[in-house]
């Protein structure tokens, strides 16, 4: 069966991609038929509605914005409606994005959450850790924003702990999902500093259908040199996870081991600088 990527349309033009993809779309040609989806209509109508398409769309791969679990449950069901069907479904994909779906994963940090947000809830939620902490909701965090809503050095402070938190939830408004999140905060190897925040080793790893299939550098285009222990570790830490596309951030601790920083779903993950051809040529390799 062919497979279709499905990419957003811009804003201001329905007929032609998001500028924000249209390198992505140009690379994803060679391998795949392509589409274009407004997501206005899908997000304000739950309505799918696809251009610049005549075929069928046989099996659909989503690469564009993040889509709310409610938001991606109407793309599965539009798509199906028409005859497609998304290789990963609504459960694969809130397996991946939804943090209290992976946070038991024997390699990630301890992680604790709460769907209340009263100043009770959220102050039991402190009362489960013993120091540094950050927090997100189940799916983003606010981390440019370090001191003021991201960063809680001691969650013995309280008043300090709940004026971040508070900040957090003020400023993710209607765009914060499921609840919030604090995860425990440890010592990474810093690598330098972007906008003023400090940055550490990271890797963007993408997996299909539990094998790895891209890594490249989080903040910087130096080629990847890992040991043979670290790739074997990392070509491992995708099983387990109930969802055939999906990314896995890891960090390096200040001991030298890696852990999970973040497990995310593939479509809605950026490349990182992985130039697109490059991407979509490995892809190609595996989704087809």
């Amino acid at each position: 069966m062919s497979v279709t990527i499905l990419f957003p349309a811009d804003p201001l033009d329905r007929q032609r991609v998001d500028p924000d993809y249209a390198a992505e779309r140009r690379a994803a040609k060679a391998y795949f038929q392509t589409a274009i989806i407004d997501l206005d209509t899908l997000i304000e109508k739950g309505k799918v509605t696809i251009t610049d398409f005549l075929g069928k769309l046989g099996q659909v791969i989503y690469r564009g914005w993040m889509l709310r679990p409610e938001q991606y449950k109407c793309l599965a069901d539009g798509i199906g409606a028409r005859g497609g069907a998304m290789i990963t479904d609504f459960a694969a994909y809130t397996a991946a994005h939804l943090l209290p779906n992976w946070a038991d994963h024997p390699h990630t940090l301890t992680a604790r959450w709460t769907t209340k947000l009263d100043d009770k809830s959220l102050l039991n939620l402190l009362g489960k850790f013993n120091g540094p902490v950050t927090v997100k909701d189940f799916v983003k965090s606010r981390k440019n924003e370090w001191d003021s809503a991201f960063f809680i050095p001691d969650t013995r402070d309280q008043e300090k702990a709940l004026a971040v938190i508070h900040n957090f939830i003020e400023r993710q408004g209607d765009f914060l999902v499921g609840g919030v999140v604090l995860r425990d905060f440890v010592q990474f190897k810093k690598i330098g500093y972007f906008h003023s925040e400090p940055i550490y080793e990271e890797y963007r790893v993408y997996y299909w259908r539990n094998k790895l299939f891209s890594i490249y550098n989080y903040w910087t285009d130096d080629p990847v040199l890992l040991s043979d222990v670290d790739q074997e570790f990392i070509a491992q830490q995708a099983g387990g996870i109930d969802s055939p596309f999906i990314t896995i951030d890891f960090a390096r601790l200040v001991d030298g081991t890696l852990t999970i920083m973040e497990i995310g779903d593939g479509q809605v993950s950026g490349l990182q600088g992985c130039p697109p051809e490059l991407f979509y040529s490995r892809l190609g390799d595996h989704a087809k």
